[in-house]
């Protein structure tokens, strides 16, 4: 009786867990993301990649947004994924790499991630770009944060001593604000910075990233959108920044649910932003839809329904949601065990 028990005890223990662990995002805002990527399928341009404006040139930046987008939320057709890929491996100049260092982090790091293709040449041309104070010519915080965090993702170790190097760079960087870039900075990038830190699983502590959330809330605004740089001009790029920021920095410091509030409300007004199309509103392109806000706007609905950045990586307090209920299976069986040994 008492075995019986313990097994059912178990297995209802196991089920919970299991079930509060895996929150997937084709259970939340499966209707948006949906229509957000379809739009992105039927807009991309014959070159086989995509512009931040409709219509617009295509660009390494905004093709690898949305080979990122449509991969990680939609079943996909294969030819139009197919024929980004070519248009990226297109832009390569004559010595294999792409016209800057932040655009061939970004396309090896697709590369790698989406089609299982790894370039190790690309990836040792970019470390041998990296200055000794960690970051590379021309990038400030923002972005030595994002090249880091996609070395990392296309196969260097986070303990690599260059990843390592930028992580320092990052921080020291980090103003009295506890933010990045200075005050009259534009709100997306420092926020960007503050969610490459969090990406590269940095050691993080109540005096990086716990203030860093707390500075980025200051420039959310009552309807949940954020602002760029003034209160008076609301960002749907910086609202979508902040959503995955706040998720993934979140995660790190294991915020309470003040956090999720806020979320919340910022999806809740990214939400509006979508139009009749699928797409998302530019507003900066005469507030029609916009592949680049569509990609962005379907990624942030995406991160607050729970789904892994697909720029970014599982934070390691998720891996123990998963280890708990592998646990609680040993210890039943080991009692299964003991119970016919005797």
């Amino acid at each position: 009786m008492m075995l019986r028990r313990s097994i059912l005890i178990s297995a209802v223990l196991i089920l919970l867990l299991s079930v509060l662990s895996r929150v997937d995002a084709s259970y939340l805002y499966t209707e948006e993301i949906g229509k957000g990527t379809s739009y992105l399928i039927s807009h991309q341009n014959p070159d086989g990649g995509w512009g931040g404006a409709p219509s617009g040139a295509s660009t390494v930046y905004d093709t690898c947004f949305a080979i990122w987008t449509i991969c990680d939320n939609i079943s996909y057709p294969a030819t139009p994924i197919q024929n980004a890929k070519n248009y990226l491996l297109n832009q390569r100049n004559a010595s294999g790499v792409w016209s800057s260092v932040i655009t061939t982090a970004m396309a090896t790091m697709t590369l790698s991630r989406v089609f299982d293709e790894t370039n190790s040449t690309t990836i040792e041309w970019i470390l041998s770009a990296q200055l000794d104070e960690g970051t590379w010519s021309g990038h400030t915080s923002e972005g030595c944060a994002l090249i880091a965090t996609w070395l990392m993702l296309s196969g260097v170790p986070s303990n690599d001593t260059h990843i390592a190097k930028s992580v320092n760079y990052i921080i020291s960087q980090q103003q009295p604000d506890y933010l990045w870039g200075g005050v009259g900075a534009a709100v997306p990038g420092r926020i960007i910075t503050a969610l490459g830190l969090a990406c590269l699983n940095a050691t993080m502590n109540s005096t990086v990233l716990e203030p860093a959330i707390n500075a980025m809330l200051k420039f959310q605004r009552l309807n949940g959108a954020f602002y760029s740089s003034s209160p008076g001009t609301t960002d749907i790029y910086a609202t979508m920044w902040a959503i995955s920021s706040l998720m993934t920095c979140g995660m790190q410091v294991k915020t309470n649910i003040t956090i999720m509030q806020k979320v919340d409300n910022a999806t809740a007004w990214v939400i509006t932003q979508q139009g009749a199309g699928g797409g998302f509103i530019d507003p900066f392109n005469g507030y029609q839809e916009a592949p680049g806000t569509t990609c962005q706007g379907v990624i942030s609905l995406a991160v607050a329904g729970g789904q892994p950045l697909p720029y970014g990586v599982i934070p390691e307090n998720l891996a123990l949601l998963w280890f708990l209920p592998v646990t609680l299976v040993i210890i039943a069986l080991a009692h299964v065990r003991r119970k016919g040994e005797a």
